[in-house]
Order: C-alpha cells, then structure tokens, then sequence
C-alpha cells in the first residue's frame, strides 16, 4: 500500500468490537454512525527497525499504516478521530471506497490528501529516523513546503492563517461584487487590499 516496501506489510485485521470495548462512550447512535461509515479496518504495513533501515527518532519508534473500508464517500470525521485516538500512535489513515482513496495523517491537526484513484498516491522513505520519516509524511500529504525559519508545526499554522485569509477575501469580493453602494463599496475594496497586503 502506497508504495511501501513489501517487507512492512502485514495485513493485520482490527475488529471494530475492540473499539466499542475501547470507548465505552461508542454506544448507541455514535456506534450506529460509525458502523454506517466503516466496513473494515486493517493494518496493513508496519513501519519500524524490524522493517526498514531507519533509526528510532526521539518521539517515533514505529509508524503503522491502517487501511480503512468505507460504506459510503461522505463520512463522519468524528470516526476518524476515534480511530486516531484508538491507535494513540504515529499512523497513516487510507479511506478506501469504491476504487478511491484518500490518506489522511494527524499532526497538529489532521492533515489529508484529496480522493485519488486506487493506487495513484505513493509515499517516499526519507529522513534517517522515524521522527523524520513521519515529518516527510505529512509534508507528502499535505503538500507542505517548509520555509527557511519555520519547522514544520509553524508552517502548517502559516498556512492555515493563510488559508483562512484567502477564504475571507473571496467572501468580501463578493459581498463588493453585489454591493451597490458606491461608499461600502469602497470600502469593502480598502478592506481587500489591506487582507491581501498581510498575506504578502
């Protein structure tokens, strides 16, 4: 599965009676909605010493990839914060449905890719430990450049702030667009600029 080395595979089936049993709060409704969105749970690859060349790294020993089968396309992101807590462990999620999939990683905050078809989207090994290799992970998944000054959490914040700018941009030129006064007009158009000057 993306790519990895064929000696990090494992091809271990979890039962979703492990995360009822794990989470008391998986009960009623919550467990009704997650057995709507998940059909199948399996780790496919283990990524450690045993496995690759790589060293441990001062926060990651081991990095497992978990393969999970989807009922639907539109799902629940609640259940996949369930799975990442389930794990409590470096890990890479693919959502598999129907042909596509989409892998989604938790750093900071989850960071994911768009659907893909099956087989399109490969992960490169590199760094010389695991705290690398899970950094170059998430920088693959997120398409993340890291600039000269940032580490790779203040990056992800930079473009996150970035992001949520460019959002309110495009929501006040089109509130200017419908606006027909000429002064809020002008307005909204000062208040542009000034959005746009702070993401320069």
């Amino acid at each position: 599965m993306l790519g990895l080395p064929e000696r990090t595979e494992i091809r271990k089936p979890i039962s979703k009676e492990i995360i009822y049993k794990t989470f008391p709060e998986m009960k009623g409704e919550k467990r009704k909605n997650f057995d709507e969105d998940i059909s199948r749970i399996i780790i496919t690859n283990e990524l450690s010493e045993r496995t690759l060349n790589f060293s441990k790294g001062e926060k990651i020993s081991t990095i497992f990839v978990i393969q999970l089968l989807l009922k639907k396309k539109e799902y629940s992101k609640k259940n996949i914060d369930i799975i990442f807590r389930l794990f409590n462990q470096s890990i890479v999620l693919v959502l598999c449905f129907e042909g596509m999939e989409k892998v989604i990683v938790n750093y900071s905050r989850n960071i994911e890719t768009d659907w893909f078809n099956e087989g399109e989207f490969g992960l490169a090994l590199r760094g010389s430990n695991f705290d690398d290799l899970f950094e170059s992970f998430v920088k693959q998944i997120g398409n993340i450049t890291v600039y000269e000054g940032n580490n790779l959490e203040e990056q992800i914040r930079v473009n996150d702030e970035r992001q949520k700018l460019l959002k309110e941009i495009e929501r006040l030129e089109k509130k200017a667009w419908k606006e027909k006064n000429p002064k809020k007009k002008f307005e909204l158009s000062q208040e542009i600029n000034k959005l746009k000057h702070e993401i320069l």
